[in-house]
């Protein structure tokens, strides 16, 4: 008899949890829809996502650009040639002479925002195609980057795509939010294959709350400090993703050069809130064997607005992008690295 008013009482209490579950889902749903986190409807017609991007087939790689596309946005046209780059076509492999630069990072390395021959790849490629220290030789330097890819999603596109170009020099491209490995950037939202409970109010609601928490609790309140906390998984994803860059550069003798782009804002120097993050992040790249341009060091002697595309926007503009080339070249030519051999 006890052990009957006991379950009789555990019932009650699972109904009354899953009811006030389904009326707060309701409530949610109808008046306070969450947005975090939400599985991304199907956007017909000519959208930026669906036209310029598709699926990978890349293992772990959840989008890429598409081949072959073209559209104006955001202030730029953009081209992407057979390989999915957004670049000119490049040589084929066949051609022995061709020195290979492979370019990798989200869209600071991409463009975002500027011609396709303002990106620092392409000016690179005639600061080096017009040094006579390299005579005639051909030497393109292969855009890689893609908007919204984190430091594991680089590191996927050197394995899987950089490495056929037998490169003689790999750059990577930091943002200071390439640690982010969960699907917050709108491109991993809109590729990502949604997991169940994300098709809940509640448990996005709950989600989003502890995400909130972490970013205070972790980054004191301040989220690209908590991408870089260490011993966090974000963090530790970075790591890992240099010590494998590492290893698929040293087995066929690559060097690696990291760029660490600056958050720009349209204040003073002075007032750059993250150089302790930027000497973090140079620090662990120094540890894997990389080359390091702190970028914040030959930006900082211009006025932030010169760097920006616009005061609202942290992306690099003509003027950065030529500066980023310059100082590559800079590097290249001071340490002799064999670009071509």
């Amino acid at each position: 008899m006890k052990f009957r008013r006991f379950c009789n009482k555990l019932l009650l209490v699972v109904v009354g949890l899953v009811a006030a579950f389904i009326f707060a889902e309701l409530i949610l749903l109808i008046f306070f829809p969450v947005d975090h986190m939400k599985p991304p409807q199907t956007i017909p017609g000519d959208t930026w996502y669906e036209l310029m991007h598709q699926r990978s087939s890349v293992p772990g790689l959840m989008y890429e650009l598409a081949a072959n596309k073209s559209k104006y946005m955001y202030g730029a046209m953009i081209h992407t040639n057979s390989q999915g780059m957004r670049d000119s076509e490049p040589l084929p492999l066949s051609d022995p002479s061709t020195c290979n630069i492979i370019a990798v990072g989200d869209s600071f390395t991409f463009g975002f925002g500027v011609a396709g021959e303002d990106t620092y790849p392409n000016v690179l490629e005639k600061l080096l195609v017009n040094d006579a220290d390299y005579g005639n030789r051909t030497i393109q330097v292969l855009n890689l980057g893609v908007g919204g890819y984190s430091t594991r999603d680089e590191t996927l596109v050197i394995k899987y795509k950089g490495l056929k170009w037998k490169p003689t020099l790999i750059i990577i491209g930091y943002a200071l939010n390439d640690p982010e490995i969960e699907p917050f950037q709108p491109l991993h939202q809109y590729y990502q294959k949604p997991s169940w409970w994300q098709y809940l109010n509640t448990l996005r609601l709950i989600a989003l709350v502890k995400i909130k928490w972490d970013i205070t609790r972790i980054g004191k309140g301040d989220y690209l400090r908590y991408l870089h906390a260490k011993n966090h998984r974000s963090w530790e994803s970075v790591l890992q993703s240099f010590n494998e860059i590492k290893s698929l550069a040293q087995k066929q003798n690559i060097p690696v050069l990291l760029l660490i782009f600056p958050l720009t804002r349209p204040v003073p120097w002075s007032q750059y809130r993250y150089r302790d993050l930027h000497f973090q992040i140079k620090e662990a790249g120094e540890n894997s064997g990389f080359y390091v341009i702190d970028l914040l060091d030959i930006y900082s002697q211009y006025p932030p607005v010169h760097m920006m595309i616009s005061p609202g926007d942290a992306h690099p503009s003509p003027f950065a992008h030529k500066i980023t080339a310059m100082a590559v070249h800079k590097v290249i030519k001071e340490n002799s690295l064999k670009i071509c051999r």
